[in-house]
């Protein structure tokens, strides 16, 4: 064996081991990775919805009151599933209604469906991110719910659900 092929092995030895000093071999490698990937899927929902968290936040302030109409989920929960990808298409344009009046759009393939439910239009919303990220029937929510308080501040609160995900 060359010096080069064994310094490799011995590069790619030591990367495979567990922070306790036990040897892991590859699967713990690939434990990461798989880590890795989940978090990147999860992290879609998280970025949407901040834009529908801050969406809200400007109609409030505008208009002094959160949308009137529920709305979602969009696309139906599970519905990416089995496409490519595990992926929902780009839309070619934003969804109606309420959809579009908080700029929701899809412009990229995407995992999550979004819904939107109102307690209270002048007072109380909350909004979900609902992904099923390996395709398995097990969804996240990860929800905010947004809080007029009695000083007239948007109060969010933010939640997650992940089940084996």
């Amino acid at each position: 064996m060359s010096r080069w092929r064994l310094a490799l092995v011995v590069i790619a030895l030591a990367a495979c081991e567990a922070r306790d000093g036990q040897p892991q071999g590859f699967s713990g490698s690939i434990d990461a990775y798989e880590s890795y990937i989940k978090k990147s899927k999860a992290s879609e929902g998280a970025i949407g919805l901040r834009h529908l968290v801050r969406a809200l936040q400007i109609s409030w302030m505008e208009r002094m009151r959160f949308p009137d109409a529920a709305a979602g989920p969009t696309p139906p929960v599970g519905a990416c599933c089995g496409l490519p990808g595990d992926r929902c298409p780009a839309a070619t344009q934003a969804p109606e209604g309420t959809w579009r009046e908080l700029d929701l759009a899809f412009d990229s393939p995407f995992r999550f469906s979004y819904w939107y439910e109102v307690v209270d239009p002048a007072r109380e919303v909350v909004v979900h991110a609902i992904g099923d990220l390996d395709c398995d029937g097990i969804t996240s929510d990860l929800a905010a719910r947004l809080t007029v308080t009695p000083a007239g501040e948007i109060a969010v609160t933010m939640t997650e659900s992940r089940p084996d995900e």
